[in-house]
């Protein structure tokens, strides 16, 4: 049910009232669509047919005196209405001074279909229902009142004045000239605490706070809606009917009302017109009204407590102030038991994202060492990984194949870091980025960084082969740096990113982009290098300087022949230690700028691996050095770029 600010819609079934609500544009009525249909409606239950359309179904699909759509109200400037009739087979009688059958709707002989402006209020008969249209009356025009203060906002608690405690210690507290019954106090604190309980725990405690303003206040009707900002329009959460007086379908809050409330973010309530004489009161639903403002914790109004007391069995239709404080009481309440909600939700969705950043056994470790995801600093390995050829595969592929190719490559690459107990810190485009040793501390972690890194490269030939239609097969460069870093989230409240920050992490990202100058697949820095296991296989290939690095880095490649043979089947073969050796001895010669003998101990190598991409940069070097001869920053190699 929504209540939204223009005109007031009854609707009445054999004199009986069975509908009453408020809508701000056009209003379509019809009967329900067949049950059987993809789109069924509920009667009596407004929806939005576009952003000024309504909806509004009358009759049960199985009532043919009704249409489907059958009538179109739409207000006019100056207090009238457009009513059509978009019903091809029946007319409407429409309620003027003398009563106006407007045509059926002849759709090969008529463009659009018969209306008829009136002023309001109007009544128009569509079958055996009766429709009145007339402007939103209010809550019969009463006076308004309110509390003296505005309504606080969940969080901490202000504090009592002790004398205002010592006063309830009297036999009746007087609030002017209301007696205030101490026991009567402390219920309705324990209902409130009790609405608080189901908020923490349940998801019907709308309705606990909707039956509390009737059972412990002794409204004849309990409300709680909330403010919808985009739509501007009021929300029905729930509501409790005390069974009392009047019919329940004539009982619908007053929009009127809420949005007075809403501006002035004060409780409220209403009063009849206490001019009316007995004999108005016995024919009219005279009722008194009550709201207090839901507020966030920002201050903004997000909901209302509305309720309202009929002329009756229970008495006047009156409220008092200390009824309407004992509803800001309640609003209280469930305005903090929202808070609490958010603040779970909140916490959710943080576990999540740690859990999806983490996975589920580092992050359940972090829960239980919270201090451990604050920043810190600590020593780690990082790893950037960086897909070759990417630009000319997605070419081929378009853009819906390329995101099923590199979802399909980052979920291998990324089981192989979460199998060695690496974090994965972020998907960069066409790279991944993972880290060792934190947030839990790990002595193996440059070891663990560099066997996902072998996994990595010894999976590629797979994802090649199940992606055969490729016009060229994916490559893959993998850069390794071990150093402190700062480490935490480097995100935001809304969104957790938990890494590093730091030279270790630009150190690393820079050694990635160097496999591509020095034709490797990995690399890592000597600092990684001091801490691996002699069991991994590696040479050091030269000393460079990158960018935006001033000092100097030793890159070591580490190799793993007998899984590298599927990936580079020219390039592993042969004896690699005997490989690595004479690389070592012409490596040695050319810092020694001993350039011949690096040339022919170069030559006599790539006879025998004619294929391996440092011992061709070498050579490069080497005869560049014998033609120009060592340069200045001999023999660290500046590279030229990232």
């Amino acid at each position: 049910m929504t209540v939204n600010d223009s005109l007031q819609y009854k609707v009445f079934d054999r004199q009986q009232i069975v509908y009453e609500g408020e809508f701000p544009g056009p209003v379509l009525l019809g009967r329900q669509n067949d049950l059987r249909a993809n789109e069924s409606e509920e009667v009596f239950r407004p929806r939005r047919l576009d952003a000024n359309r309504w909806r509004l179904v009358i009759a049960r699909y199985d009532e043919n005196n009704v249409s489907r759509e059958h009538a179109l109200v739409e207000p006019l400037p100056g207090n009238r209405v457009r009513i059509s009739n978009y019903s091809t087979k029946l007319m409407i009688p429409i309620q003027l001074p003398f009563e106006v059958l407007l045509p059926r709707w002849d759709r090969r002989e008529q463009e659009r279909p018969p209306s008829q402006e009136v002023e309001l209020p109007c009544i128009f008969h569509l079958g055996p229902k009766t429709v009145r249209v007339q402007p939103d009356p209010g809550i019969n025009d009463g006076p308004l009142q309110s509390l003296s203060e505005v309504t606080r906002p969940p969080g901490p608690f202000q504090g009592v004045n002790a004398d205002r405690i010592k006063r309830l210690r009297e036999p009746a507290v007087q609030l002017q000239d209301e007696a205030l019954d101490p026991e009567t106090l402390v219920r309705w604190l324990q209902s409130t605490i009790g609405v608080l309980q189901d908020a923490a725990n349940a998801s019907d405690f709308f309705l606990k706070a909707a039956q509390a303003m009737v059972d412990n206040i002794g409204l004849d009707t309990g409300w709680v809606l909330t403010w919808e900002e985009p739509n501007q329009e009021w929300i029905e959460r729930a509501c409790h009917y005390g069974g009392q007086v009047g019919d329940e379908s004539d009982r619908r809050p007053s929009n009127k009302f809420l949005n007075r409330v809403r501006e002035l973010k004060k409780t409220s309530w209403t009063a009849p017109d206490q001019n009316l004489t007995d004999s108005n009161r016995s024919l009219l639903p005279v009722k008194a009204a009550v709201a207090a403002p839901i507020l966030d914790r920002s201050g903004q109004v997000i909901g209302a407590l509305y309720g309202d007391r009929r002329q009756g069995a229970r008495g006047e239709a009156q409220f008092s102030k200390v009824e309407a404080l004992l509803v800001e009481l309640l609003a209280g309440g469930v305005a903090t038991g929202l808070a609490r909600l958010e603040q779970e939700r909140n916490y959710a969705n943080a576990v999540n994202q740690i859990e999806l950043i983490l996975g589920p056994q580092l992050a359940d470790w972090v829960r239980e060492n919270p201090d451990m995801a604050l920043g810190r600093e600590a020593e780690i390995t990082v790893l950037f990984a960086d897909i070759r050829n990417f630009s000319k595969i997605s070419r081929f592929l378009g853009h819906k194949a390329t995101f099923d190719w590199i979802n399909d490559v980052m979920q291998q690459l990324s089981e192989c870091v979460t199998r060695h107990q690496g974090v994965i810190v972020d998907y960069i485009g066409d790279a991944l980025m993972a880290m060792w040793g934190a947030p839990q501390p790990d002595p193996d972690h440059a070891n663990r960084a560099c066997l996902a890194a072998i996994d990595m490269l010894a999976t590629v030939p797979t994802i090649n082969k199940s992606w055969m239609q490729l016009p060229e097969r994916m490559g893959l460069g993998i850069g390794i740096n071990t150093g402190m870093a700062s480490i935490g989230n480097t995100g935001s409240h809304h969104r957790i990113k938990y890494g590093p920050l730091g030279t270790t992490v630009n150190l690393a990202s820079r050694v990635e982009g160097a496999t591509k100058y020095l034709k490797s697949y990995l690399m890592v820095t000597e600092m990684t290098h001091r801490l691996l296991d002699p069991k991994i296989l590696s040479r050091r290939l030269c000393s460079v300087r990158v960018v935006n690095i001033d000092d100097p880095v030793n890159l070591y490649e580490i190799v793993d022949p007998e899984r590298f043979v599927a990936l580079d089947p020219e390039r592993y073969q042969g004896d690699w230690a005997d490989l690595q050796a004479r690389y070592d001895r012409a490596l040695t010669a050319f810092e020694d700028e001993q350039f011949n003998v690096a040339a022919q101990t170069l030559g006599n190598l790539l006879t025998d691996f004619p294929k391996d991409g440092p011992s061709l940069v070498l050579m490069k070097r080497v005869v560049n050095g014998l033609i120009e001869g060592p340069d200045e920053a001999h023999p660290v190699w500046e590279l030229p770029g990232k």
